[in-house]
């Protein structure tokens, strides 16, 4: 249903790109921006190629990457790591990935990322089980932006979704209808997947409004460290 990609911004020179993409990576301000660009679609080519898919140009559109009619897909960079999640459009309306190496939310993030009741859900401020459930509950609500984005066409803002602990990372709920596929009420799972150095969230929106939180067979923990570990072992496979 859905596959990730992986690569290291210190390891890919971009030269299995489209020229367009190249183009894309040199019009950036940084040289940082520039590593994130290449390496964020050396990861959507594997990802692609493992959904089964021949390698597309991902370029940009409305601010969003594109990848192109009958695929969803979602990006994120953190240190040295690019992460793609890449699936069918014929199966989900939006997907978001996002990974976090970089250690905890500044100070002040918690009012800014959570609400009173996802706070009294929460391990005991000060803690470190509370910083280390900050810096997913940052990263859950990043993935949701990313997914609701690519349903809808615009983002959700983090106050309006409540993320509530489960065992397989948060179960997100609107507070208001974002649009009408997505109704207050509605929400979507938010896996939680911790690997060495940091953390990586994921979430699938279906094509059609959802129900509350609907159980689902597709479980992409697994996937997602099988990715994170053949990046961190330096697999150049394309």
């Amino acid at each position: 249903m859905v596959e990730f990609g992986c690569a290291r911004l210190s390891a890919e020179s971009g030269t299995v790109l489209s020229s367009a993409e190249m183009a894309l990576a040199d019009r950036q301000p940084t040289t940082r921006r520039r590593a994130e660009i290449l390496a964020g679609r050396v990861a959507a080519r594997r990802a692609m190629r493992s959904l089964g898919v021949s390698p597309r140009p991902v370029l940009h559109r409305d601010g969003l990457p594109d990848f192109g009619t009958g695929l969803v897909g979602s990006l994120s960079h953190s240190g040295d790591i690019a992460l793609a999640a890449v699936a069918g459009s014929d199966r989900l309306g939006g997907i978001g990935v996002d990974v976090e190496t970089e250690g905890f939310p500044p100070p002040g993030a918690t009012r800014l990322l959570s609400r009173d009741d996802e706070l009294t859900a929460a391990p005991p401020a000060g803690t470190y089980a509370h910083r280390r459930w900050l810096v997913a509950l940052f990263s859950g609500k990043e993935s949701l932006y990313k997914a609701v984005s690519g349903r809808t066409g615009s983002g959700v803002h983090p106050l309006d979704v409540r993320c509530l602990p489960t065992p397989f990372g948060f179960a997100a709920r609107w507070r208001r209808e974002l649009s009408p596929e997505l109704p207050a009420g509605a929400g979507a799972r938010v896996y939680v997947q911790w690997f060495p150095g940091g953390v990586c969230t994921f979430v699938a929106l279906p094509r059609r409004a959802p129900a509350r939180c609907d159980p689902t067979d597709f479980d992409p923990r697994h996937a997602l460290r099988a990715a994170l570990a053949a990046a961190r072992g330096g697999s150049d496979d394309r």
